[in-house]
């Protein structure tokens, strides 16, 4: 059954929503941001890491890497810089 409420109830809902969530990360640990941040750069490296290999000697060149250097940039692993 679908419930139509008044645009300020839904508002309301919407804040009290936010506010709960905001209250529940609060108390997660101070450590799971820096987590979380490490492994989005992880994942951002090996996908550039691997768009680096797939490209042509003609966009390499366009981005002015030689295949050596795109070859030595994309077989390092996702944890180093």
């Amino acid at each position: 059954m679908l419930i139509n409420y008044p645009s300020t109830i839904a508002l309301r809902k919407t804040k009290d929503t936010v506010a709960a969530l905001e209250e529940g990360l609060s108390h997660w640990p101070a450590w799971w941001g820096r987590v979380t941040a490490i492994v989005g750069l992880w994942i951002s490296r090996s996908g550039s890491r691997r768009r680096l290999a797939e490209l042509d000697d003609h966009e390499l060149a366009d981005v002015g890497v030689s295949r050596g250097q795109a070859r030595s940039e994309s077989e390092k692993p996702f944890w180093r810089p």
